[in-house]
């Protein structure tokens, strides 16, 4: 659920310790739920190589995006040319577009994925917003 991350602090502890005890092969199994995504390896870019990402990573990737793409959304709208926010950035134009393209998606959504009721991971939601 992406509401826990969109308060004033990121808590790291927001998932529950969920494991089992087994007391005779005297070992502790803890499980926590993964995102298997193309692309990503905990928040880091791969280069198209698989990893493994915690669904609290993806879910602070996301936060961060939407934080991103308002703040570029400002900018724009305020008159700053493209080019001179990637410039000031250090970012490709393609990567403003990018971000302006989540910033214009359907309230609706945006508030279905904050609120957890949608769940998706960051390069599909990148590759939604690519096709709206």
């Amino acid at each position: 659920m992406l509401a826990a991350y969109t308060g004033e602090c990121l808590n790291p502890n927001t998932e529950p310790l969920d494991f089992i005890h087994d007391t005779t092969n005297r070992q502790i199994i803890y499980e926590k739920a993964v995102v298997i995504n193309r692309g990503l390896s905990s928040n880091t870019y791969n280069a198209g190589k698989v990893g493994l990402m915690s669904v609290n990573d993806n879910n602070r990737l996301i936060v961060r995006a939407f934080a991103y793409a308002w703040r570029y959304k400002k900018l724009y709208e305020s008159g700053i040319p493209t080019d001179v926010i990637a410039e000031q950035e250090h970012i490709s134009k393609r990567t403003i577009y990018k971000y302006l393209n989540l910033a214009y998606l359907s309230p609706t959504l945006v508030n279905k994925l904050l609120s957890g009721t949608v769940s998706i991971n960051l390069q599909k939601l990148f590759e939604l917003t690519s096709k709206e």
